[in-house]
């Protein structure tokens, strides 16, 4: 007999639509320049990053909708089951439509949902890690994953790439 748990049915269902979201991200460009996602709480936090950035002298992130789409899958896989975990950022690089990265990182938080986009740069800033991958020369672009559940919780995943 087979015995297929809740928590088992939720990770199906964010493996298929990782799976979907993989094949449509074939068609996404590697960067948009700089020009924030169009969510506004993205674009906050995409604008606070750049300050961040330029206030330590580096250039800003230019925006990649295509590590966007990674971010926002891995947000929602964490906050239906998968937990407070990074991706896979060996498989993430080596999949065929990624192959104009030569580097990535992620910094990932869970929190209460009302966190404002200069509060979740404050906490990033203020872990060394964290802070090391957005002042990272290396990355260049950016893309942000939210997703809020219906606890009040919300899961961040961004995810950052050298073009």
């Amino acid at each position: 007999m087979r015995v297929v748990t809740k928590a088992k049915r939720r990770i199906a269902i964010a493996l298929a639509v990782l799976a979907i979201a993989i094949a449509a991200a074939g068609c996404l460009p590697d960067t948009t320049g700089a020009v924030g996602p169009p969510d506004p709480v993205k674009n906050q936090i995409f604008q606070e990053l750049n300050a961040r950035r330029r206030s330590a002298g580096l250039p800003e992130f230019g925006y990649s909708p295509k590590l966007d789409l990674d971010g926002q899958i891995w947000a929602q896989s964490m906050g239906q089951g998968v937990g407070l975990q990074h991706q896979d950022l060996n498989r993430l690089i080596n999949l065929p439509d990624h192959t104009a990265f030569w580097t990535v990182g992620e910094n990932i938080l869970n929190g209460p949902w009302y966190l404002s986009g200069p509060a979740i740069v404050n906490f990033f800033m203020n872990s060394q890690p964290h802070r090391d991958n957005i002042l990272n020369p290396n990355f260049n672009v950016v893309g942000i994953g939210l997703y809020g559940t219906p606890n009040g919780q919300i899961w961040i995943s961004m995810v950052f790439g050298g073009l």
